[in-house]
């Protein structure tokens, strides 16, 4: 940035505040003490005891996250100041008074051993630029200030003859400090970005299962067997995942290269700004640990898993997930609910549900969301809104569409504007459980659940296959149903090679799996795989790719 002069090119592409993130470095610690013991002296006398320590958390996190971005090579963080995203409830555990306290703490002056120091932390507030474009509130470390409260807190510790600057640096074992840190093996943050072992994600988790109002809200329920049962399988597949690597066969250039691409695309819908949020979740890891949602007060409505990152993962990156460092292929199940609801009638659908005569197969997309619309909409309701901005071709209206699906499948029309979409949500939901646990406990495997898909290892896919079919049976009572395959990375493989040769740094296999991880470790993870024709071929290519250097990491 010069003279203070914001673009957007200075606040795009940035790290999204991960709250989960902690860190056991020592000389961060000082400081978040510091910045805890004078939250707590300032407090007004009513605050709640629970919102200290929500603020004491806040705090330790975005000192974490502020520490992280400097450490790999960034400068700036984002976050969200909507009130709306902060609730103790969710998954952080933070309200949005105990934020908002904590971030008001990092960029105010403050007093530390009677001396007043400048600000921790510059804040630069979200902004929303001529074209449209929106962008959230950032955050960057002062340097000159960290290394101020540095040098007057380590006064009479045991890092009293460390240089201050250093807190600056990358940790590495040859830090003065870095003895002082310890159990912190396989407490790695993602290798898309780089690997600290100082920073580690904390075992924070929100509940196996999740009951929600009809304001999204949510509320407590009896326990039962079912509920028990539920929260047991969602625990065991969370340990199961706990043993695999999830990562993305793509370089941070690359990344940030069709991020790039895409944003232009987007600003012209006045999206860019949500793409930007989901895309910096995904580098910044968020999430990997999985619970089931229901709805409506009613363990009958939705019950859907989510958590996993890979679930907000743009479609363009998919076919790029990685399973411990191995090519993944992705399933999924055609045309799901309409299939179900034909099967709960009895009857058997022909052809493709969302094809519609004399309406283009490029709009197919807007004939499968009318149907759904037309589903899930409530008894007697008859304008649909979420219809009103469909692409559709000039001579075609919503009104037109509707009516030619109406039509179309006549024969449930008992099913439309019958508000079927959540119980038809807790019917694949527990599909999913099925394959997911069959995966597990039949193959050993890992499939990754994106609702009415799945993503497994490339020599797992037959096994997936059938095991999706099983399940569906199982829970509809039929089997006649459609399992798609999608595109794979070996699809995209010649793209991928014609892109600039900024993009070709691909990372090694030693990068997907995790950096810092010994030989004998990767040796174990590889032979759990079967090696097929496309393996082979693919890890003959890796060979001549170009490794990108990875930090080191400090040692325990």
């Amino acid at each position: 940035m010069q003279n203070g002069k914001r673009t957007r090119e200075d606040f795009t592409n940035k790290i999204y505040v991960d709250l989960n993130l902690v860190t056991s470095d020592p000389l961060v610690e000082l400081i978040a003490s510091k910045l805890i013991e004078i939250a707590l002296s300032t407090a007004r006398p009513r605050t709640r005891s629970a919102t200290k320590e929500q603020t004491k958390k806040a705090i330790r996190s975005l000192l974490a996250n502020l520490f992280r971005t400097r450490w790999t090579g960034d400068a700036l963080i984002a976050i969200s100041l909507m009130k709306k995203n902060y609730s103790p409830a969710k998954r952080f555990g933070i309200g949005y008074e105990a934020i908002t306290r904590a971030i008001h703490l990092l960029v105010t002056p403050q007093v530390v051993n009677g001396h007043e120091l400048e600000p921790l932390v510059t804040k630069y507030k979200g902004f929303r630029s001529p074209d449209g474009y929106m962008d959230n509130t950032k955050l960057k470390l002062r340097d000159e200030s960290v290394i101020e409260w540095i040098r007057l807190l380590k006064v009479g510790t045991k890092y009293d003859s460390i240089d201050p600057a250093s807190i600056l640096l990358v940790p590495t074992s040859s830090s003065a400090y870095s003895k002082e840190v310890e159990g912190l093996k396989d407490k790695r943050i993602t290798p898309i970005t780089s690997t600290l072992n100082s920073v580690f994600r904390s075992n924070i988790q929100s509940a196996p299962i999740c009951l929600l109002d009809d304001h999204r809200q949510q509320v407590e329920f009896d326990r039962s067997d079912e509920t028990d049962r539920m929260s047991k399988l969602v625990s065991t597949y969370n340990r199961h995942l706990d043993q695999h690597r999830v990562g993305l066969f793509i370089s941070d250039a690359e990344i940030a290269s069709v991020l790039r691409t895409t944003q232009e695309k987007l600003a012209e819908r006045k999206r860019a700004g949500d793409y930007t949020h989901t895309m910096s979740q995904i580098m910044g890891w968020q999430a990997n640990k999985l619970h089931r949602v229901f709805n409506r007060s009613s363990f009958e409505c939705g019950g859907r898993h989510y958590g996993g990152f890979w679930q907000n993962l743009p479609k363009l990156y998919r076919p790029f997930l990685t399973i411990n460092g191995h090519p993944t292929v992705e399933l999924d199940f055609h045309a799901l609910h309409p299939t179900m609801i034909y099967h709960q009638h009895g009857l058997t659908l022909d052809g493709d549900p969302y094809e519609v005569e004399g309406l283009p197969s490029e709009y197919r997309t807007s004939a499968k969301k009318a149907l759904m619309a037309l589903v899930n909409a409530k008894p007697g309701a008859r304008h649909l809104e979420s219809l009103d901005h469909l692409s559709l071709p000039a001579e075609w209206t919503p009104v037109r569409l509707i009516r030619a699906l109406e039509k179309k499948h006549e024969a449930i029309a008992d099913s439309f504007r019958s508000d079927a979409g959540v119980k038809l949500q807790r019917l694949d939901s527990d599909i999913a459980e099925i394959i997911m646990r069959t995966m597990r406990d039949q193959h050993r495997a890992l499939a990754l659940p994106v609702h009415d898909s799945f993503i497994v290892t490339e020599d797992q896919g037959a096994n997936l296959n059938s095991s999706m079919f099983d399940a569906y049976k199982t829970v509809i009572g039929c089997e006649d149903i459609k399992v798609d395959c999608k595109a794979t990375l070996f699809d995209y493989w010649q793209d991928l090679l014609e892109l600039s040769a900024e993009a070709k740094l691909i990372r090694s296999i030693e990068a997907n799996v995790d950096i810092g991880w010994s030989a004998k470790a990767r040796e174990k993870i590889f032979k759990s795989h079967s090696i097929s024709s496309n393996y082979t071929w693919y890890l003959r290519h890796l060979s001549g790719c170009i490794e990108q250097p990875g930090r080191r990491a400090m040692s325990s």
